[in-house]
């Protein structure tokens, strides 16, 4: 059905924003639909992009259906931006201030790494390219072309001149050819070109400002870069201390576990070692014990006498060391109690006599035993009893101060 009918045929129906409706062919009706055909016509549409100007949504609803006609092909419309707020198309934004309404460039890139979406993208060739430098700058010369047919403001068309060179010089590119080339291109295609002389200067003062502050940038990532490395350096080599300490201390310990293990068989050696000195010394008394009694070592009974006799002297010795200290003392103390010094020696003398006669006895009892034992274990001949008796009787004598063995009589 077409959109408008003929005007002649009053009773025609027509399809409109508010649905069909019968053409009344009227003045009323026939300016409001020629008033729509021109909103239309001002509107444009791209393959998968329309943009709407003073159309309600009524309208638009009505014209996206007759467009793309959704119950046949099932396609599906979406709005993406409505004024006020930003209003996309293509690569132009279309923009509002107090001269009225406005385009500028736009580029879903710059929208997505704005977001954090998409990262910075090169938009021209690799300086160190084998490309021509006349197809290299002819880059930026076709953007200076781009925008001062997009952009409708001079302020923004000389910000975008001077931000692509900044950014192409930051890559390596020529300050010098790209200021050239932006002369060329204002000189000969800026229009209006009485505004001409004037665009070169911003342009150039923007380009000059903008490199500016690239290298101050430049220096301050420098630096930056220099203090993330020397703080990095700084923290390889405070690691490689701590690592070089940890080293020593494992090596300290270790030297002193060493050490200790050293000291705890040092110390075990030296308690062997004393265990085997007991041991021994254990071992050289039983030996002399069993020579005194001249069974196990299979002597003879002289040299097993004369043996006995000799640790019987030793041991008599010895006890009459200790009974002349007892004397010695019990003086001492007779003294340090008033008495007189003869009557204390008197004392100690009587006490030492009568430890002496303990002493003996005793003596003579262990001697007798022990050779009446050693009789009967080997067997001795009769001259050996002869002896034997002999020295029972010699033993019934007085004591000696300092006895002396004497050989059997044979």
């Amino acid at each position: 059905m077409p959109i408008l009918s003929p005007l002649h045929d009053p009773g025609t129906v027509i399809s409109t924003a508010q649905g069909d409706t019968p053409n009344s062919n009227t003045p009323e009706t026939r300016i409001q639909q020629f008033e729509l055909a021109g909103r239309l016509s001002r509107c444009a549409r791209m393959i998968d992009d329309v943009l709407f100007i003073d159309v309600s949504p009524e309208e638009q609803r009505w014209a996206l259906k007759r467009i793309y006609k959704p119950d046949a092909t099932g396609l599906n419309t979406t709005e993406e931006c409505v004024s006020p707020q930003r209003v996309m198309h293509l690569d132009m934004e279309i923009l509002e201030d107090h001269l009225g309404l406005y385009t500028t460039l736009y580029d879903k890139r710059d929208a997505l790494a704005e977001k954090g979406k998409m990262g910075e993208v090169r938009r021209f060739p690799n300086v160190d390219s084998v490309l021509a430098d006349s197809c290299k700058y002819g880059t930026y010369k076709g953007y200076l072309h781009r925008v001062h047919r997009v952009v409708m403001r001079r302020s923004r068309f000389a910000a975008l001149a001077a931000q692509r060179a900044v950014e192409m010089w930051r890559q390596g590119y020529d300050a010098r050819k790209l200021k050239s080339t932006a002369d060329s291109f204002i000189r000969h295609g800026y229009r209006p070109s009485t505004r001409a002389r004037a665009m070169r200067l911003r342009v150039n003062i923007l380009i000059d400002a903008g490199i500016e502050r690239a290298s101050k940038a430049r220096a301050a990532e420098q630096a930056a870069a220099a203090k993330r490395a020397a703080a990095a350096a700084r923290a390889q080599q405070a690691a490689a201390t701590a690592t070089a300490a940890a080293q020593r201390a494992a090596t300290i310990q270790a030297a002193h576990a060493a050490a200790h293990a050293i000291a705890l068989a040092a110390e075990a050696a030296e308690r062997a070692a004393a265990e085997a000195r007991r041991q021994a010394h254990a071992k050289a008394m039983e030996t002399a014990w069993a020579r005194a009694q001249g069974v196990s070592a299979g002597q003879g009974w002289a040299v097993a006498r004369h043996q006995a006799a000799k640790a019987q002297m030793r041991r008599r010795v010895q006890q009459q060391r200790q009974c002349d200290m007892e004397a010695a003392w019990a003086s001492a103390q007779g003294v340090a109690a008033g008495e007189g010094w003869e009557a204390a020696r008197s004392a100690a003398t009587a006490a030492q006599r009568s430890q002496r006669r303990q002493l003996a006895e005793t003596a003579q009892a262990t001697d007798v035993r022990g050779h009446a034992d050693a009789l009967l274990r080997s067997c001795a001949p009769l001259a050996d009893l002869r002896h034997v008796i002999n020295s029972r009787r010699r033993l019934r004598a007085p004591v000696r101060a300092n006895p002396r063995p004497t050989e059997p009589s044979r």
